[in-house]
């Protein structure tokens, strides 16, 4: 009896050892991989500096996908670099002659190609991947088009990950949204709106996910609906203000309406940095470039992590004061 719980613990021990091996010969991988490429983006600085900087026809580059990062550290406070991180490297990339950068962009068929030979990649990893990884590339195939590959992609993602069936249900609902198919929509609908019920949610909160929904779908009538309501069942909420405030304002629903929303809030708080690049968005529709330009960059002060959205359009601003 000794004897085989000995070799029961040796089994176990060689196991653990050879997961752990293999463990790190992944985490080998990935930081290799990341190396490289640093490497290959910091080359042109350092060693062409001399060399014209003309940029080449896109068509012939090499196709890089830009996934999320995930926080493994268990520590939550580091779940800001996630998004940050890979920010940073679509802009590196972006900035590049010879590289192209996806999923910012247009090139939806180059970054669904990208994605799947990602997938294909961890599957050959034995290396399960994250839900997010579905996301993505659903979320490739909606802007191609292709939303019988994006709905099934998301189902594939909901399969492996059944604890993230909430987050699954509302890119599901934008897909079908945006197919018009109002029956599957309101399936997904109804499933959120149990999920929200359970957790004790706010019906204010309820109607900015349907909202949400609708915004990404382009539905922006139903969206507008869905703002107001929310805001009519928490009159002053800063949160339903700042949302009702940023779609009015992004999606040039009424931008002057939404400007006086949001000043409202900033009155409270002059320094958050959503209200100021909100506010910045706001002049910059309205031409006042200059104003927009400090908005922005006091915004940009005052973040705690990158945003390419918000660079591009700070790049945008300053361009057209220099042409000015």
């Amino acid at each position: 009896m000794v004897k085989t719980e000995l070799l029961d613990q040796e089994s176990s021990t060689e196991n653990e050892d050879r997961d752990r091996r293999r463990k790190l010969r992944i985490s080998d991988v990935v930081i290799g991989v990341l190396l490289i490429a640093v490497a290959i983006l910091a080359y042109p600085n350092i060693f062409d500096q001399g060399r014209s900087k003309i940029p080449r026809e896109i068509r012939g580059k090499i196709s890089i996908a830009v996934m999320p990062f995930k926080n493994v550290s268990g520590d939550t406070i580091y779940n800001l670099w996630q998004e940050g991180m890979q920010n940073l490297m679509i802009t590196a990339l972006s900035n590049s002659p010879a590289y192209k950068a996806y999923d910012r962009v247009d090139q939806w068929p180059e970054a669904i190609d990208s994605f799947e030979k990602s997938l294909e990649m961890l599957k050959k990893l034995d290396s399960n991947p994250w839900s997010w990884t579905y996301i993505l590339l659903g979320r490739a195939y909606h802007f191609d088009g292709d939303h019988k590959k994006e709905d099934k992609t998301f189902e594939t993602g909901r399969e492996l990950w059944p604890d993230q069936s909430s987050t699954f249900d509302f890119w599901q609902a934008i897909c079908a949204v945006s197919e018009g198919d109002m029956v599957r929509a309101k399936s997904y609908l109804s499933e959120i709106k149990k999920m929200t019920e359970l957790k004790g949610w706010p019906e204010a909160n309820l109607y900015l996910w349907y909202a949400g929904i609708h915004t990404w779908a382009e539905s922006y009538e139903k969206a507008e609906e869905y703002y107001r309501e929310a805001l009519r069942l928490r009159p002053g909420n800063e949160l339903a203000t700042y949302d009702v405030a940023n779609f009015l304002i992004t999606h040039n629903i009424n931008v002057e309406e939404g400007l006086q929303m949001l000043l409202s809030l900033m009155v409270m708080n002059p320094d958050s940095a959503p209200y100021l690049y909100t506010y910045g968005v706001a002049l910059y529709k309205m031409g006042n470039y200059q104003e927009a330009e400090n908005a922005l960059q006091k915004a940009w002060d005052r973040k705690p992590y990158y945003d390419h959205k918000h660079f591009v359009l700070a790049k945008k601003i300053n361009d057209t004061l220099n042409r000015g």
